[in-house]
C-alpha cells in the first residue's frame, strides 16, 4: 500500500458524495481511504458507506465513541491504523484532483521528501457548488508568491525555514500535502488534542524535523471555504469566545515550547523562539482582536486573569505575549 487517505468527518453528508466521487477518480490506484466519524448526527456515516463497494476494500470506517470536538484527533485514529508508505489528508467538504494522489507520489518517490507541499490550489467560488467546472472554481493560495515552477527544496538550514514559517510563506493546513509515514512515526509526529490550531503546532514540528521538505508546483486540491456554521464561526458571547480562545493559546505555547525546548537551535537563539511564539499568538488572536477591544479594560482585564488562573499548565509566558499584543492591537485601533 503506497498511500493511506485520511478524511475525518463530522455531519458533512451534503459533501461527502463529491469528496468521494473525486476520489475514485483518482489516476493513482494503490491506496486506501481511512474514514473517521466523529459522532456525526446526520447521514453522513451511511454516505461513506455507501463507497464501500466501490473501493474494493480500500476503505476503512472508523467510528469514535465520543466527539473530539477537534480534527486532529480523527487524523490521528487514521494514523493509527494506516498502512502506506505515505499519508494524505483530506477534509470532508473539500475534493481531490484527478491526478492529485499520483503527482504527490511522484514527487515524493522522485526526491525521497519527507514532506511534499502544494502551494497552490483551486476554490469553489460557491462553496455549495455541487459540480465541479472552470466557471466555479478559481486559483488561490494562502501564501504569497512567488510560486515555484519546478520541484524545489526547503533550506536545510531549520532558522530559514522558521522564519520563512513566521512569514506565512509555509503555510500549515494538512491537505495538499503528502507525509511519509516512517518519518511521522519516527518523530513522534501526532496533532495535539486542542480545538482549533492544531494543524499549525504539527505543521511547524513537521517542518523543523524533515530531512527534505519538497514543494511542487502540482495543484492538487480543491478547497471549500469555511461554512457559517463550522466550527471556526460559532456564535458565543465575547466573554465566552475570548475565554475560549485563550484557553487554545496558552495550551498552544506550551506545546511549542515544550517541542523547542527539545532542539538545540530555539535553545541558542532565543529570538527565534519568541518570533515562533509570538507569530502563534499573533494569528490566533488578531481574529477576536475586536471582541478585545470591545470591552472595558477592567472587564477585559479580568477575563484574561481568570483564564489564565484556569489552566493548569504554565501561563506565565503567554501572559507577556498578550500585553505586547493587546497594546499592539489598541495601537492600530
Amino acid at each position: 500500500m503506497q498511500i493511506s487517505l485520511i478524511v475525518p468527518f463530522y455531519n458533512t453528508e451534503k459533501f461527502l458524495p463529491q469528496l468521494f466521487e473525486s476520489i475514485l477518480q483518482q489516476t493513482f490506484t494503490d491506496f486506501e481511504v481511512i474514514a473517521v466519524d466523529d459522532c456525526s448526527t446526520d447521514n453522513s456515516v451511511a454516505v461513506v458507506e455507501n463507497f464501500l463497494p466501490q473501493l474494493q476494500g480500500r476503505l476503512k470506517i472508523i467510528k469514535r465513541e465520543k466527539n473530539s470536538g477537534s480534527p486532529g484527533i480523527p487524523r490521528n485514529d487514521g494514523l493509527q491504523v494506516a498502512q502506506g508508505k505515505y499519508i494524505a489528508f483530506a477534509d470532508s467538504d473539500d475534493m481531490l484532483m484527478p491526478d492529485a494522489l499520483q503527482e504527490l507520489f511522484d514527487a515524493a518517490e522522485s526526491t525521497q521528501a519527507d514532506i511534499i507541499h502544494t502551494e497552490r490550489y483551486f476554490q469553489f467560488k460557491d462553496n455549495d457548488a455541487k459540480i465541479l467546472s472552470a466557471d466555479n472554481i478559481e486559483l488561490d493560495s494562502f501564501e504569497p508568491a512567488p510560486f515555484v515552477e519546478k520541484i524545489s527544496f526547503e533550506p536545510q538550514d531549520i532558522t530559514k525555514r522558521v522564519r520563512r514559517f513566521c512569514n506565512k510563506k509555509t503555510f500549515w493546513v494538512p491537505w495538499g500535502k503528502l507525509f511519509r509515514r516512517d518519518f511521522l512515526l519516527e518523530n513522534n509526529l501526532t496533532f495535539p488534542a486542542i480545538h482549533n490550531c492544531e494543524d499549525m503546532i504539527f505543521h511547524f514540528k513537521c517542518l523543523c524535523l524533515a530531512k527534505n521538505y519538497v514543494r511542487v508546483p502540482s495543484i492538487t486540491y480543491i478547497y471549500r471555504k469555511d461554512r457559517p456554521n463550522s466550527a471556526s464561526h460559532v456564535d458565543t458571547s465575547s466573554e465566552r469566545l475570548i475565554d475560549m480562545w485563550l484557553a487554545i493559546v496558552i495550551d498552544g505555547v506550551n506545546l511549542l515550547d515544550d517541542f523547542m525546548d527539545g532542539l538545540k537551535i530555539f535553545q541558542t537563539d532565543r529570538q527565534l523562539r519568541y518570533n515562533v511564539t509570538d507569530f502563534f499568538m499573533m494569528m490566533n488572536l488578531n481574529a477576536i482582536m475586536e471582541f478585545f477591544l470591545r470591552l472595558d479594560s477592567n472587564v477585559l482585564e479580568e477575563i484574561i486573569c481568570q483564564s489564565l488562573r484556569k489552566n493548569p499548565r504554565d501561563s506565565s509566558r503567554v501572559f507577556a505575549h498578550l500585553i505586547t499584543w493587546i497594546k499592539r492591537g489598541a495601537m492600530k485601533s
